[in-house]
Parts: C-alpha cells; sequence; structure tokens
C-alpha cells in the first residue's frame, strides 16, 4: 500500500510539473547536466530514435512487472522529448484516470489529436469523458466506436450505461437488443439488461430473458438468484423462495446467493430464514471477517431489532468468537454482547485478556477499568488505570479517569493527588476543546470541596480555552445562582449555554431558576414548562423548581401537584412538607 501510495503522489507530482510553464532544455543539455533518468544508448543521436526506444523499453518494462506505473518515467521522458506522442499520451492518460480525470482527459486528447485512427486512443478518450463526469460527450464518442467497432461488447455497455444515466434506460435496452442480436450471448450485457428492465417496471420480459437464460444455462447459480429477485419485486415469493433456494442448492457458499436470499427474508420479516443465512455466511471462510463484522455492527444499531432478536445475535457472536479467536476486534464485541447479556464476570473476563495479550487498544483498557469500577474491584481497577497510563501517556482521559475515581468513596484522596491528576490531563492535552473539558472537571471538584472561589477560577480558564463550552456556561450560571449572586452574569452565561444545545431540559432549568431568582418568574414558569416536558429521567430538583415556580406566578393547585411530584422523585422531604404547609396557609 505504502509504495502505491508513493506512485500515486509521484504521477500526481509529474503531472504538475508536466504542465508547467518553464524554460525548456534540450535533452542534450539535461544529458549534459546528468538529470536524465534513463540511459540512452549514444547511437540513439536523433529525436525519433530515442522516443522509439524509449517507448519500446517502458512497454517491456510494464509487461515484465506487471505494474503499469514502472512505465512513467519513460512517458514522461519521451514528453520531454515530443509532447504531442500518441502512444505516451495515451499511457499518461490510462495512469492517471482515477488520480486526475482533468489531467487524463487532457492527455488522451493530445494522444487521439496525434492519432484519429486508433481506436485504443479514443476508447480511452471516451473513458476519460466518463471520468470527467462529461456524460454526453462521452456517449457520442462511444457512439463512433460502436459505428466503427460494432464487434466490441465493452462499447455497448459503456454506451448502454450512458443512456439510462441520461435518463433513456428504454434506449439503453434497445442498444443491448442489438448488442445481443449481432454479438451473441454476453453474460454481463444480459444481466444489465435485466436490470434495466426491472428499473422500467417491464417484469414480464425480465422474467422471460431469466428463463431463457436458464434453459441455456441450468446449472448457472446467479441466474436462479436474479429470477427469485424479480419474483421478490413482483410479490411472486413463492416463486421467489424456491428460485433462492434452488441458488443455494447450487452454489451454497455464494456470498451473493445468500445475501440476496437473507435480504429477501428480511424484508418480509421472517427472520429465523433470515438469521439462518446469516449463520451460514458468518461460516464462510471465504468471507471476510471485516465484512461479516459490518454486517454484525448494522444488526445491533438498532437497539429495539437487537432485543427482539438478541438469541439470534448470540449465535452469529459466538460463531465469530469460535471462528476468530484470536481478533480483537470479535473479542471487544463478544465482550459487550455479554455486558447486555447481563453476564458482566464473562465480559470483564475477556476484556482482561485482550488486555493480557498485549497491544490493546484505549477502549479496551478503559472497559476493564468500567467494570471494575462497577464491581467495586478498586484495586485492581486502580491498577489497570496505572498500567494504561504507563501504555497511553499522552491521554488526558486516563488522568481525568484517576482523579475521578479517587474523588468517590468514603476515604477520597488528598486534594494535591486528585488536582495533580487534572493538571497532567490539561498538560498532555493537544486541543483548546480538550483543555477546556478538563478544566471545567477541575472547576467541578473544586466545587464539589467547597471551594467555590477556585472553582469558579478554573471555569474561567475553560471559556478562555473554549468559549462555547456549553457545559461550563451551565455549571457555571447555576453555582452563581445557588451563592444568589451575579445573576446577570449567571443568566447571560445560562441563555448561551441554551443557544448552544437547544432544548436540553437541564440547562432550560438554569435559565427558568435564574429568571425566578431575579423577580422574572412568568418569563421562567414558560421555560421551566419546556424543561419538564422534555426531561426523561424524572429528575426531583427540576421538578421541585417548577413547583416554586408555580407557586411564585400563583398557580397553587399545579405548585401543590408538582410539590407532591418532586417528594416521590426523591426531594427533600422536610422541606416540601414545609412548602406544602404554606400553600394550605394561605
Amino acid at each position: 500500500m505504502k509504495k502505491n501510495t508513493l506512485l500515486l503522489c509521484l504521477f500526481a507530482v509529474i503531472l504538475l510539473a508536466s504542465c508547467a510553464r518553464l524554460p525548456q532544455r534540450s535533452v542534450a543539455q539535461k544529458e549534459e547536466e546528468g538529470e536524465l533518468l534513463l540511459a540512452i544508448p549514444e547511437w540513439f543521436d536523433t529525436d525519433s530514435l530515442r522516443v522509439a526506444y524509449l517507448y519500446s523499453e517502458g512497454i517491456r518494462a510494464t509487461t515484465e512487472s506487471g505494474r503499469p506505473f514502472d512505465g512513467l518515467p519513460y512517458w514522461v521522458k519521451i514528453l520531454e522529448i515530443d509532447s504531442l506522442h500518441g502512444g505516451a499520451n495515451h499511457q499518461m492518460s490510462v495512469l492517471g484516470t482515477e488520480i486526475s480525470p482533468s489531467r487524463a482527459l487532457f492527455y488522451s486528447r493530445r494522444a487521439v489529436e496525434a492519432d484519429t485512427t486508433n481506436m485504443e486512443f479514443l476508447g480511452q478518450y471516451a473513458y476519460s469523458q466518463v471520468a470527467a463526469a462529461n456524460y454526453s460527450t462521452a456517449l457520442q464518442i462511444y457512439n463512433t466506436l460502436l459505428e466503427k467497432e460494432p464487434h466490441n461488447p465493452y462499447n455497448y455497455r459503456m454506451a448502454a450505461a450512458l443512456y439510462a444515466n441520461e435518463g433513456m434506460p428504454h434506449m439503453a435496452i434497445s442498444l443491448l437488443d442489438s448488442a445481443e442480436y449481432k454479438l451473441g450471448h454476453y453474460e454481463e450485457l444480459a444481466s444489465y439488461k435485466r436490470s434495466l428492465l426491472i428499473g422500467v417496471r417491464n417484469y414480464d420480459r425480465a422474467i422471460s430473458e431469466t428463463q431463457s437464460a436458464i434453459a441455456n444455462r441450468p446449472f448457472d447459480h446467479s441466474n436462479f438468484r436474479i429470477l427469485g429477485e424479480i419474483y421478490a419485486h413482483t410479490g411472486q415469493d413463492s416463486l421467489a423462495v424456491a428460485n433462492f433456494q434452488r441458488a443455494i442448492e447450487l452454489a451454497p457458499e455464494d456470498r451473493e446467493n445468500l445475501v440476496a436470499a437473507g435480504e429477501y427474508y428480511l424484508s418480509r420479516g421472517n427472520y429465523p430464514q433470515y438469521f439462518d443465512l446469516v449463520k451460514r455466511l458468518f461460516m464462510l471462510d471465504g468471507e471476510a471477517l471485516e465484512d461479516k463484522l459490518d454486517l454484525y455492527d448494522n444488526l445491533i444499531e438498532d437497539t429495539n431489532f437487537y432485543r427482539r432478536n438478541f438469541y439470534a445475535i448470540n449465535t452469529l457472536c459466538s460463531i465469530l468468537r469460535v471462528k476468530y479467536p484470536d481478533s480483537s476486534e470479535v473479542a471487544t464485541r463478544y465482550a459487550a454482547h455479554q455486558i447486555r447479556a447481563g453476564e458482566i464476570d464473562k465480559a470483564l473476563e475477556v476484556y482482561r485478556q485482550e488486555v493480557a495479550k498485549g497491544g490493546a487498544s484505549l477502549d479496551t483498557h478503559l472497559a476493564v477499568v468500567d467494570i471494575e469500577s462497577y464491581l467495586d474491584l478498586r484495586e485492581e481497577m486502580f491498577a489497570h488505570l496505572d498500567q494504561a497510563i504507563a501504555l497511553y501517556p499522552e491521554e488526558g482521559t486516563l488522568y481525568i479517569r484517576k482523579a475521578f475515581e479517587l474523588q468517590k468513596g468514603t476515604n477520597p484522596a488528598s486534594e494535591r493527588t486528585v488536582v495533580g491528576l487534572y493538571k497532567k490531563a490539561i498538560e498532555v492535552s493537544d486541543s483548546p476543546e480538550d483543555k477546556s473539558d478538563t478544566m471545567a472537571a477541575l472547576g467541578d471538584y473544586y466545587y464539589s470541596i467547597g471551594k467555590s472561589n477556585k472553582s469558579f477560577r478554573w471555569y474561567a480558564k475553560a471559556l478562555e480555552q473554549n468559549p462555547d463550552n456549553a457545559l461550563v456556561l451551565n455549571n457555571w450560571a447555576y453555582f452563581l445562582s445557588e451563592y444568589n449572586q451575579d445573576l446577570d452574569r449567571a443568566l447571560a452565561m445560562s441563555v448561551r449555554a441554551c443557544e448552544l444545545v437547544p432544548s436540553n431540559p437541564t440547562y432550560l432549568d438554569t435559565q427558568a431558576w435564574i429568571l425566578h431568582l431575579l423577580g422574572r418568574s412568568a418569563e421562567a414558569k414558560t421555560l421551566m414548562m419546556q424543561a419538564v416536558s422534555l426531561d426523561t429521567t424524572g429528575d426531583d430538583t427540576l421538578l421541585l423548581h417548577y413547583a416554586e415556580i408555580l407557586a411564585a406566578t400563583g398557580s397553587d393547585f399545579m405548585a401543590r401537584m408538582y410539590y407532591n411530584k418532586a417528594l416521590e422523585a426523591g426531594g427533600n422531604k422536610e422541606y416540601i412538607e414545609q412548602r406544602l404547609q404554606a400553600l394550605e396557609g394561605k
């Protein structure tokens, strides 16, 4: 891969260099100055002999190696000598089609101008037009090619595709009919024609032609698959199933057959049959693991689908685990599946095995830490954190995680230790956004231990790094409201947080509560109603705030209801009962 990348870069540089308008020196001058890359026999003393020799050597180099780019230095050298050389321009166009379509078209045009009778040059010119997205021009050239080379099936295929692209599928079908009449049967052309017939909903003819293909080649499984797909389009399910089954009988390990039949069963909601085919696909040795993992990831993407078909997906996951025991990608998916199954210990064992093998990803190390934290295996968890930090010393996430864990429990670490870890995370962070988030976390820590002045200083530093850190804006605003100080500034920060993250119930709650403290309870009521309606957690703080605002605006009945909701959600019982008694006494 690296070598190919280097050659592509070299080609791009040469393309640019070959077009630059620099003073030109003769080949002889360059030879004297030692700049020629290729040795040319001394007795080739004319440009025509030099070009002929270089061209034959370039063809020989590419033919012997099988690597088209091995000819690149020869074509470049030829064009230095004769910029209008047809063969060299053609070869440069072929090499450049996928890299720089516009440059490839430039070279191809010069090749055709050099020799208008060369069909190979004209074919490349047509293809260059396609690569450059000049589809109408390409179609004209392919039609010219069809007149001059009426027995070339490739030209029919390209012209038909261009007709279809131009919105003329019936013209494309007619052209392919003509090709079949002149050339006989070519499966690629016949298959493309069937797809066009399906596209224009001419199902009867598509079925008829596919049945004819089956009659001529009764053991070609692909035709049965195609016929099954056509019957599926027309809703003839029994015929579709019969043809899919026949295709699989003839080629039980063909990927296309399994995928096509699987998609059919999935579209009909026949999940047992679908998963049976996916299982067979996963068992194939010839199927790339990457493709299997992509399919597996798609299956688990929809949570409801995953839940409804959990046991079938469990079987697939187990197949992958048995078939690829050394794959880290399979192992991590298997562990994640075990977590969803409630098998936390099994998941931890798999993740630990991956860590023990060496070379585990940061996510895998964090998964071990997460599970050990959840299981309260604190000694093992800190050992794994230290191991991960040794392996990934520049990952700020690990220092933050260790600081967070050290804050927890009945015997938290010293302020100096925790702060030191946060500062180390800030030091290794390589972006303003990461630094801002870590500074915010440090500010949260200081606030949690009652040091609000230091907390607010770190919030200020966080906003210097990222003025649009919505979490910092919200938290700082809310903490200011708790102290009932600098409320105008708090409101400005809260408004900005809500602009950055609209419809966030927590941020709306902060803004509404600050408005309430500023005596603007009528405005707060509307915002608080939105916050409560958006909240899906049943947060007692939001419910209590809404009750307070309702009470302040004279909505006593609704206030009582929300005080009770807050009480049910776990709010401060003593305070809420006092507030309810106050309402009763009004």
